[in-house]
C-alpha cells in the first residue's frame, strides 16, 4: 500500500486520486497554496530516498506556470499538479531531510572537530599551515563516497591536468 499524501483538501493515495466531498472547483483556484505544498512534500516526506523527484516535480512547476503565463484556460493547468502528487504517493519515502533539519537547527549540538584534511587552500586555517593547491588535490579533493570506486567505473581524463594547471599556479 502506498502511503497517503495529504495536499490540503485533496487526498491522494493508494495509488489513485480521490478528493473530500468538501473539494470543490473553488479548491483548485487556491492552486499556489496546493503547489507550495507538495513542493514541500518533495523534501519533507521523499527527500533523498528518490531525489529525482525534486526534479520532476519543479519541471511539472514549470509547465504549470508557463502554461498560466500564456494564459491559457482550461482543466490541462491541473494536469500538471495532478502529475506532480502522482509521482509523489508512488515515490519512496523518507524524513532523513526533515529529520535532518530539525536535529541540526533546533538541537543542541556537539562541537565538531574539523578533520584534518578539510584545512585546506579553501580555510583561512588551511592557508596559516602553507597548504595549497597540491594538499587539496592529494587529501582536500578525494570525495566519498567515490563514483570511481564504489558505483562505476569513471576515468576521469581531466584531472592530471587539471592538478598541473592549479599546482603550477599555487603549489
Amino acid at each position: 500500500m502506498l502511503a497517503r499524501v495529504n495536499v490540503n483538501a485533496c487526498t491522494i493515495g493508494d495509488g489513485g486520486y480521490t478528493t473530500s466531498g468538501q473539494v470543490t472547483q473553488s479548491a483548485f483556484s487556491k492552486m499556489k497554496r496546493l503547489q507550495e505544498r507538495v513542493q514541500r512534500v518533495v523534501s519533507e516526506d521523499v527527500g533523498i530516498a528518490d531525489s529525482n523527484v525534486v526534479v520532476q516535480v519543479k519541471t511539472l512547476h514549470d509547465l504549470y506556470a508557463a502554461h498560466k503565463k500564456a494564459k491559457k484556460e482550461g482543466g490541462e493547468d491541473k494536469l500538471w499538479f495532478v502529475h506532480a502528487v502522482l509521482i509523489l504517493v508512488r515515490a519512496p519515502k523518507t524524513r532523513i531531510v526533515d529529520h535532518a533539519l530539525i536535529t541540526y537547527f533546533e538541537g543542541d549540538r556537539e562541537p565538531v572537530e574539523i578533520p584534518d584534511y578539510a584545512l585546506d587552500v579553501h580555510t583561512s586555517t588551511g592557508r596559516a599551515m602553507g597548504r595549497g593547491n597540491t594538499h587539496f588535490f592529494e587529501h582536500g579533493a578525494v570525495l566519498e563516497p567515490s563514483a570511481e570506486r564504489h558505483f562505476m567505473p569513471m576515468y576521469d581524463p581531466y584531472l592530471e591536468r587539471a592538478k598541473t594547471i592549479r599546482c603550477r599556479k599555487r603549489p
